[in-house]
Formats: structure tokens, C-alpha cells, sequence
């Protein structure tokens, strides 16, 4: 038992043994002399020499402990804990000394063997550098592959839990929700037909049949909102770890535009066989009937005129409604992509100066700028197009063309002499001069009009007709402007400008970047294969602290009293899994507290009555936070304040918070003992954890700190003995109840 006692509570012991043992002897002494004395009257003279020896003893052994403690028990601690810091956490700051100054050589030399593990671990890490960098470049590349695959992968362990997605399975299924690491995949897309692929290929597997064999299916998603076309592959593994089976692969995209398109064309060909036929029959009919009429019956051919006139004139606009119906299809049914406003422009003017360079001997086109004034590309014979570069500007088009149209216009009009100058820009809806002229639509909110001006005439409509008429470009067959136009739902129009000038218009449709808008951090981990050996066991006491999957919160609140009404304004939460915070996989969410923000707490955390005006409720932001610690282990610093909100209020919530939680307050005392200083910015400064402090006081700020602290106290708290969630538990147990009694006395 005793080998399990703090260095300062075992000196304190060794002292009060003195003290006990100098009493016992003095008492001895005396009660000695007494007896030998036999002097009755001297008892009184002997019982207060015994006391003043006594006090004296006990005086001077205190005095002497105090001193022992301050100088030698609790500087050794403290340099214990500093070594054990560095030697565990790859904390390489300077040893102070100045705990361990009355320690003779023991401070400096801990200091050297500091300064030389220090040597030894960068020389080590240089050498590790050195053998990975080859791994890390494929690592980077790979990397690069998944996040610029224009389908969404996941490779999940045979459990259906991910162990990887990209970029695009976020911008499909969505990001800081059910998408995550060790997350399971069924939250996501409904079981059985991913099920039933898996067991299928599974049984090849097994039966011989190796991994090699892919399977093709359809799912949805949970909410069957997205029909999803998949091809699911198995990953082999180490038979000793994996039984042979790493996981599987998911590739997908989605197919619920392209089935929408599908199903009304086909209602298009229903509808457009129902009003044809009935109007055909009726023609055909009246036709007869005028044939057979003679020359006299002038009325009732007249009449019958009539009839088939208005017959034909609404027969006329079912077929335009049916038309329009089936453009709007052929748009929607286009493949197209998002891209920068920019990389076409940049695509335009390579490929008009490749081709003004050849029939003109004009130099190669120069590299458009990302912002700021234009650059102008020479076509030879004094001709010229001026390329204005639009930021911040994305299209939803099929960018090759796109690029071929202008090209074809721009070598149009300069070739037939309209235009000795002309500029190319991108004008966002609602600047001056977008949508004017005769032809000229009202721009939709997400449109932009792509614009070629020049000073001159403004081109006949049947030239630009002739134009459109012609292909675009060989690798796309017969496949004209028109059609482009087609398929993009748009038109191409010429109009006047003011001063003399031209221009063609074509608006576009804008596209924003679905994984930016889905808030991906770039430093984002977006795979951890170590996941492939775990399996769906259920959270257990033995589970290593480092392999769990841990979430880190932090609330703000409108004060420090939930008691007494205070509430919370702001939650945030970070992920860890496997030892990793992953920063892409975040929570953050503000909350209407239904009271005012004092002054005094706005201070402190910079949320305002106004930013939360339109916040959910706790109910609304609970629940999905609640949704978001499915299966994991809560984690905050002082937890027990957190934790007093979140009970209180779940209630509105309709959920309880009764995952098993982990104070880094306590695991701070844990490492480096009650005595030192336990606040987060003291924490982080002792484990050289930047905080940045615009971000001190936040949740999501202090959340990330807290994370990155309790990743590197875990070699810490596993050389003390603290490996798995139980013995964590258990010894955060008892670190609490030490506190609160060293409180009460």
C-alpha cells in the first residue's frame, strides 16, 4: 500500500514517527529518573519538563518537516513531474531549477538528462523523417486523389464503421453531423441493401472467391432524400489482426437528379402522346368532313374553319408548354460541374491564343490575373480581346463548351470584322447593364451574365444564328452552340450598349462550392485505418484511453449559476478518435438562452443578445449535440459546470447525458499533483499548448485546446498507470473526492 502513496505523504509519515518516537523516549526518560529519584514532590517538576521537551520535540520536528517538504519532498515532485512531461509528452522546454535549488546536483543533472533525451529525440525524429518522406508524398497524393474524386468514397471496417471518407461523400451526405470517423455508417445510409452487398460479397470471399469481386447496388439516404449508385469492394487485411478482411470500399454518386430527369421525360412522352392523339383524331375528322362538303354548304365549312383553327392554336400550346417542359429537362439532365469563374477564363484565353497564334503568328496567350484589371491577348492585324478576371465567381456549366462557344465567338466576330477590340468579362446579376435590351430576361438571384463587348455595330441575329449552327468541336461530334445553349437552359443574345457600343449576352448559372459551404478544414483527418481491427464492442472499462472515441465540449453561458436561471448561449465540441483530434469534425452551434446576455458574460465570451436572436433552443441544439456524442466519451475542463447545464436542461432535450465523462481538471492534479496551478491556460502553457487568443473564451476555441491538452496528457497519465477508461475513471473518482474534503477543511 505504501508504494502507492505520494513521496510527500511518506516523508510526512517518516517525521511524525519522529516526533512520536522523541515523545516515547523523552516520557521513557523521565518516568526513568522519576522512579530512581523516589522523590514523590519532584512528579509535578518531571511532568512539566516532560511538556516543554515534548512541545519543543514536536516544535522543532514540524519546523524541520515544513522546510523538508517546501525544499526537497515537493521540489522533487515537481521536477519528477516536469521530467516525466518531457519524457512522455515531447515537451522540450527549459527545466526550471529553481524548485530544486537545495537539491545539490540533482536539478542540473535532470536538466542533462533532459537536454540529452531532447538530443536523442530530434535525432530520432530526423532519421524518421528521413525513411517516411517517400511514404508521406504518397500519403499527400493520396490524399489529393480522394479529395479531387468527383465521387464520394468510404471505406468502412466490417463492423460499418468509417474508417475514411473524402471531400465529396461530405458535400453528399453532409459534414459535422452523422459523417465522422469510427461513426457508423447506417446513420447515414439506409442497412439492408449495403448489408446485403457485404454479406454477398462476403460469402465469395469465404468460399474462395478472394476480394477481387465488386458489387453494384442502390441506396438511400436515411431520410431518403438521395438515391445514391454504388460499387462496394472489399479490402484485404491481416489474417492474424483482420481474419483476412480489412473492410470494404463504397464508391458512390447520385443519381436522384438523373432518375428525376428520367421519370419526366417519360411523363413528357405519356403526356405528349395523350395530347397529340385526341387533337390528331379530331383534325383527321374534320378533314373528312370538309372533303365531303359541296359548294354550298359555305356555313358549315366556315364554322368547321373555325373549329379546326382554334383546335390547332391550342393544340399549338400544349406542344410549346410540353417544349419548354422538355429544355428545362435536357438542362437539368446535362452533366455539369462547379468551377471557377477564373480557370474558364484562363481556359478561353489558351485556347483563343493557341488559335490566334497559328493563324496569325500572334505570341501564346499569357496567364489571366486571379483579380484586378485585365490582360490583353494580341490576335494579330491590330486585333485584340481583353480578358477582365472575375473573383470570387463559380459556375454550374459543362466548362469544355463553355470554353469552345466563346472561343467560337470570339474568332467570329474579330474574323468578320465587327470588332477590332473586344473585352470578355463575367458580370454578377444586378450590375448595371446585365439585363437590358429587347431580349434580355430578369436574371435569377444565381446568375451571372457572361458578357463580350466591343465598339461598333451590334451583330445581326441571323450571323449569330449561322454561328451557333456550326460545331463546336470535333472530340464532340456533331455538337453545336446551339445545343450548348440547350443544355445549359440559357440563350445567347446581342444588344446595344451606351457610347457606341455591342455586346453578346449569356447568363449563367452560379454554383457554390458544396464541400467550402460544408465548413472543411483543410487540416481535416478524414481517415484512420487503425479502425479496422475494432470492432462494434459496446464502451467497456478496459478499453485503452488512447483508442477510444472521445468529444470534447465547452458551453458558454450567460452566467455561472444554472440554479438560479443562467443558461447556455454557445456549444462547441471537438472529435477524437484513436488519439487524433479530428479538427475537420467539429459541433458548434449557438443557443437562444430565452433571457438577456448580461453585459458582464458578453465581456467575457463576446456573444450579444443580437447573435443569438435567431438561434434554436436548447431542445433543437441539444438534441443534435446529443446526436453528435452517440457512442463516445464526453470530455471537458471542470466538467461538473458543463455537465450542471446540459442535465439541467435535458428536460427540453428529451435525451440524458449519461456517457461517462472525463475532467481534465482531474487528470491535470493526477500528473502534477493538487498543489500546482490546474486552469486551462496554465495546463496548456505546462504541455507547450498554444491557445490563440482570439479564440480563448470560446467554445469551439477552448474545446480545441482542451483536446490538443488531453491528447498529450495521455502518455502521461499511461506512465502513472492510467491506461484505460476505467482506471481513469476510477482514479478521477478519487482525485474528486480528495479535492472536495481538502475543501471542506
Amino acid at each position: 500500500m505504501l508504494e502507492h502513496w505520494s513521496l510527500r505523504r511518506r516523508i510526512f509519515l517518516f517525521f511524525a514517527l519522529i516526533g512520536c518516537a522523541g515523545l516515547v523516549a523523552i516520557g521513557g526518560g523521565l518516568w526513568l529518573g522519576y522512579s530512581r529519584l523516589g522523590d514523590p514532590a519532584a512528579l509535578s517538576a518531571f511532568v512539566l519538563a516532560g511538556l516543554v521537551a515534548g512541545f519543543a520535540l514536536l516544535g522543532v520536528t514540524a519546523w524541520v518537516w515544513m522546510r523538508f517538504d517546501e525544499h526537497v519532498a515537493r521540489a522533487i515532485e515537481t521536477l519528477s513531474s516536469l521530467m516525466r512531461t518531457r519524457a512522455h509528452a515531447g515537451v522540450d522546454t527549459d527545466l526550471d531549477q529553481l524548485p530544486g535549488r537545495y537539491l545539490g546536483d540533482l536539478a542540473p543533472a535532470c536538466e542533462a538528462l533532459g537536454s540529452a533525451l531532447s538530443e536523442s529525440r530530434t535525432a530520432l525524429d530526423v532519421a524518421v523523417e528521413r525513411e517516411t518522406a517517400r511514404l508521406a508524398a504518397d500519403k499527400l497524393r493520396l490524399e489529393a486523389i480522394l479529395r479531387d474524386l468527383s465521387e464520394g468514397v468510404l471505406v468502412c471496417n466490417p463492423a460499418h464503421a468509417i474508417m475514411l471518407y473524402n471531400r465529396q461523400a461530405v458535400a453528399l451526405l453532409g459534414a459535422g453531423g452523422d459523417l465522422g470517423l469510427d461513426r457508423p455508417l447506417f446513420t447515414l445510409l439506409r442497412a439492408a441493401p449495403v448489408q446485403h452487398a457485404f454479406e454477398r460479397l462476403e460469402t465469395l470471399r469465404r468460399a474462395g472467391g478472394g476480394v477481387r469481386e465488386g458489387r453494384d447496388l442502390l441506396c438511400s439516404t436515411v431520410d431518403g432524400a438521395r438515391l445514391l449508385q454504388a460499387r462496394m469492394s472489399l479490402i484485404a487485411g491481416d489474417d492474424d489482426v483482420t481474419d483476412g478482411l480489412l473492410g470494404y470500399v463504397l464508391t458512390f454518386r447520385d443519381i436522384t437528379e438523373d432518375l428525376a430527369a428520367h421519370a419526366e421525360r417519360d411523363r413528357l412522352l405519356s403526356e405528349f402522346v395523350d395530347t397529340t392523339r385526341r387533337p390528331a383524331a379530331n383534325l383527321q375528322t374534320t378533314l373528312d368532313v370538309l372533303a365531303s362538303l359541296g359548294d354550298g354548304d359555305r356555313e358549315m365549312r366556315r364554322r368547321l374553319q373555325d373549329s379546326m383553327a382554334g383546335e390547332i392554336g391550342a393544340f399549338a400550346a400544349k406542344v410549346g408548354r410540353l417544349a419548354d417542359r422538355y429544355d428545362a429537362g435536357r438542362a437539368r439532365s446535362w452533366p455539369m460541374s462547379s468551377i471557377s469563374a477564373n480557370d474558364v477564363l484562363d481556359s478561353i484565353a489558351v485556347r483563343f491564343g493557341q488559335a490566334g497564334a497559328a493563324e496569325e503568328g500572334a505570341a501564346e496567350a499569357p496567364a489571366i490575373p486571379r483579380s484586378g484589371a485585365g490582360r490583353r491577348i494580341e490576335a494579330g492585324a491590330g486585333r485584340s480581346v481583353e480578358i477582365v478576371p472575375a473573383p470570387g465567381i463559380r459556375l454550374h456549366c459543362d466548362a469544355f463548351a463553355l470554353v469552345e462557344l466563346i472561343a467560337l465567338l470570339l474568332r467570329s466576330l474579330l474574323a468578320m470584322g465587327y470588332a477590332e477590340h473586344v473585352r470578355l468579362s463575367v458580370l454578377p446579376n444586378g450590375e448595371p447593364g446585365t439585363a437590358t435590351g429587347p431580349r434580355a430576361r430578369q436574371g435569377a438571384p444565381g446568375e451571372v451574365c457572361v458578357a463580350l463587348s466591343w465598339e461598333g455595330e451590334v451583330l445581326p441575329v441571323a450571323h449569330l444564328e449561322r454561328w451557333l449552327a456550326e460545331p463546336l468541336h470535333v472530340g464532340y461530334g456533331g455538337f453545336s452552340g446551339r445545343e450548348a445553349l440547350e443544355s445549359h437552359g440559357t440563350e445567347l443574345w446581342p444588344e446595344a450598349e451606351a457610347g457606341g457600343r455591342a455586346r453578346l449576352c449569356l447568363p449563367l448559372a452560379t454554383a457554390a462550392e458544396r464541400v467550402r459551404a460544408a465548413g472543411i478544414d483543410e487540416r481535416a483527418e478524414f481517415y484512420d485505418f487503425d479502425l479496422a481491427a475494432q470492432g462494434a464492442a459496446a464502451l467497456g472499462d478496459d478499453h485503452l484511453l488512447s483508442q477510444l472515441t472521445l468529444v470534447v465540449f465547452d458551453t458558454e453561458t450567460t452566467g455561472l449559476e444554472p440554479s438560479r436561471g443562467d443558461e447556455i448561449v454557445q456549444i462547441a465540441a471537438v472529435r477524437i478518435v484513436n488519439g487524433r483530434v479530428l479538427r475537420g469534425e467539429v459541433f458548434d452551434a449557438l443557443v437562444h438562452p430565452g433571457r438577456r446576455i448580461p453585459p458582464a458574460s458578453t465581456r467575457i465570451h463576446g456573444i450579444t443578445d443580437a447573435m443569438v436572436a435567431d438561434a434554436p433552443p436548447i431542445g433543437t441544439v441539444g438534441r443534435r449535440f446529443h446526436d453528435f456524442c452517440e457512442g463516445a466519451v464526453l470530455v471537458a475542463h471542470n466538467a461538473a459546470f458543463d455537465l450542471a447545464f446540459l442535465r439541467r436542461a435535458e428536460g427540453a432535450v428529451g435525451r440524458a447525458f449519461d456517457h461517462a465523462v472525463i475532467d481534465t481538471v482531474l487528470l491535470s492534479a493526477l500528473v502534477y499533483g493538487q498543489t500546482e496551478s490546474h486552469t486551462l491556460d496554465a495546463l496548456a502553457e505546462r504541455l507547450a499548448v498554444r491557445i490563440p487568443p482570439e479564440t480563448r473564451h470560446t467554445a469551439l476555441g477552448d474545446s480545441y485546446a482542451t483536446a490538443d491538452v488531453l491528447v498529450t496528457l495521455m502518455p502521461l497519465l499511461a506512465s502513472k498507470g492510467h491506461r484505460t477508461l476505467g482506471e481513469v475513471l476510477r482514479a478521477s473518482a478519487e482525485m474528486h473526492a480528495l479535492r472536495r474534503a481538502q475543501a471542506r477543511y
